[in-house]
């Protein structure tokens, strides 16, 4: 999922759109009703794919339609995928006249036309046929169902709508989408090993409890997931495929939070050997003087405090045993350090 190449818009990549809300035009304004470049059919919600500045976009569906497929009514010679930009043209299959542009599946040796629905419609015959069988649910056969439907699918647990498998036994519905999902994609989150597909939670997690690393959610023990085992990194289905880009904010500057706080740290070799620098971090707004020492203001009293490690001679009043404290030299107030 992401930017596609599609052959009816070569001029630029089309992106996925997973929330058609967001989509606006030109002045920002909700675009009115957008019609499907390949069925022309309406644009109501649902993944679409698009490219925004030449407003053309696509059902998900329509922008992985099989680019060849066989139909029964034209056996002579296959059928492609073509973008018919010509007006009133008839699908032969259907008979349905006054087309205008959109997908069709043409034979230009026999000017044979089919509309993307009985193209679709032949191809899903001709898969309902088949037994299909699926390593995320090995113990029965799948059937392909001919009409898309809203459900909760089994294997990424979120309710879209689409064609599915339905299981010939038990209580068990699949997205078609969810049948080819990849084995292991790379996600810029975890550069360091690619995430694999499991279909349950592997037997050595079952004992503990994990979290999506995207959405927060707890795991499920059978859930469909990407996982890394070597890290113990885990995400949803939806979440690991649908994840954005991680991105660093930085200033007019070119600098980034990191390097905005990369003076709060400690550094080692340190100017004065103290007695424990792991202190410093609990300081709040500590900063080092000319002289090495560390100053801060605290709520208990109206002057700035000095940090004084050990007795510096006899001018110095009685600080303890070595002890980090905190010291006024305008009032000789002691404040210790926790």
């Amino acid at each position: 999922m992401g930017d596609i190449k599609h052959f009816s818009h070569e001029e630029h990549p089309l992106k996925l759109i997973e929330n058609w809300e967001t989509v606006v035009d030109d002045t920002g304004e909700k675009r009115e009703v957008v019609c499907c470049y390949g069925c022309r059919e309406p644009i109501l919600g649902g993944l679409v794919y698009g490219c925004t500045p030449c407003s053309q976009f696509l059902h998900e569906k329509c922008a992985n339609l099989a680019p060849v497929i066989n139909h029964h009514l034209h056996p002579m010679h296959p059928l492609m995928l073509v973008a018919r930009n010509i007006s009133a043209w008839t699908c032969d299959v259907c008979d349905t006249r006054g087309l205008e542009n959109g997908f069709s599946y043409w034979c230009s040796s026999c000017d044979f036309d089919a509309c993307t629905k009985c193209g679709i419609a032949t191809v899903l015959r001709e898969e309902a046929s088949i037994k299909f069988k699926h390593e995320g649910h090995p113990k029965h056969t799948l059937t392909l169902q001919s009409r898309s439907a809203s459900f909760c699918c089994d294997a990424c647990q979120a309710k879209d709508e689409d064609f599915f498998y339905q299981c010939d036994t038990c209580d068990f519905w699949m997205h078609k989408t969810c049948a080819s999902l990849a084995h292991t994609i790379d996600l810029p989150h975890h550069p360091n090993h690619p995430l694999v597909l499991v279909y349950s939670l592997p037997d050595n997690f079952y004992n503990f409890r994990y979290y999506c690393e995207f959405c927060g959610k707890l795991i499920l023990k059978n859930g469909w997931l990407y996982h890394c085992a070597n890290c113990r990194y885990f995400s949803h289905i939806k979440c690991a495929l649908n994840a954005e880009k991680p991105s660093i904010p930085s200033d007019s500057l070119g600098t980034s939070p990191l390097e905005d706080h990369i003076n709060e740290f400690l550094h080692f070799p340190m100017i004065d050997a103290f007695t424990d620098p792991l202190k410093l971090l609990h300081l709040e707004k500590a900063s080092l003087d000319d002289n090495g020492a560390t100053e801060i203001s605290h709520w208990s009293h109206d002057h700035p405090l000095i940090l004084n490690v050990e007795p510096q001679g006899n001018n110095t009043p009685n600080l303890g045993c070595g002890d980090p404290i905190e010291v006024c030299y305008g009032c000789i107030r002691q404040l210790s350090l926790p």
